[in-house]
């Protein structure tokens, strides 16, 4: 045997072995027979494409949390608190009313502009979903007229409205703000013991805060000015802030962090 001959046949043995051994494990089929791992040099065009394609759209995912996404219209939004608050308003209110916050509804009941440190939006998925991004987002979400939502389980073949206890709301946005508001002051007027933390809970006490200072912002420079956002605002912030309530409320803040 020629030293040509054992040449070709010992690259030959190499390259199989390598393609079967492989190195970041992905499975190629070459024609009919399927050598097993293939190492990406040997990777095909196609493939080597899909795993650019692969690596964008996850940078982009990872670029979404940071970055605002582009909002075709500023009802677009406005439209998921809707659809939220038909299931969770009145639950909100009976919690409220009750004395304690007990499940999780903050993110549509309070909302907010983005919570931004040092350039980076903080925060969990769903305050980014739920986040006013633009002034117009807050004046439609003030504006937008009582809209009716169907509730309760979808439709089936043959079924009527009332086979599958399906019923239209109707969701006002801005009177559900100030309805909530309202109840916050009247229970923390009412009650010189109840404290912010005890009634929404600590971790919402900021979101609430943020969310009357931002909308009582948008309220009074709106054209014209909605005052009766801008008093309800005032009104709640002042209950919270008077007498012991708010200092309390600091001082259980610090001792659940610092205790």
């Amino acid at each position: 045997m020629n030293s040509q001959v054992f040449l070709t046949r010992l690259f030959t043995f190499l390259f199989v072995m390598f393609c079967k051994l492989g190195v970041d494990g992905r499975c190629v089929d070459l024609g009919s027979t399927k050598l097993g791992f293939m190492p990406t040099a040997f990777a095909g065009k196609g493939e080597r494409q899909n795993k650019k394609s692969s690596k964008k759209k996850k940078l982009k995912k990872m670029l979404s949390c940071l970055l605002p996404g582009k909002q075709k219209d500023p009802r677009d939004l406005v439209y998921d608190f809707i659809e939220a608050q038909a299931a969770f308003q009145d639950i909100a209110l009976k919690e409220l009313r009750a004395g304690q916050k007990r499940s999780h509804w903050s993110w549509y009941i309070f909302p907010t502009p983005p919570n931004i440190i040092c350039g980076v939006e903080m925060g969990s998925e769903k305050s980014k979903q739920y986040a006013l991004r633009t002034r117009e987002q807050a004046e439609a979400y003030l504006s937008l007229p009582p809209q009716d939502v169907v509730v309760g389980p979808p439709l089936k073949g043959g079924q009527s409205e009332k086979q599958t206890k399906q019923q239209t709301k109707q969701v006002h946005l801005r009177a559900n703000y100030i309805e909530v508001m309202e109840t916050i002051a009247d229970q923390l007027e009412q009650d010189e013991e109840l404290t912010l933390n005890q009634l929404i809970g600590m971790g919402d006490v900021p979101k609430l805060r943020s969310s009357l200072n931002y909308f009582r912002n948008i309220a009074s420079t709106m054209d014209p000015p909605d005052e009766e956002v801008v008093q309800v605002c005032d009104r709640t912030l002042e209950a919270i802030e008077e007498g012991n309530g708010w200092v309390q409320s600091l001082r259980e803040s610090l001792n659940g962090i610092y205790g």
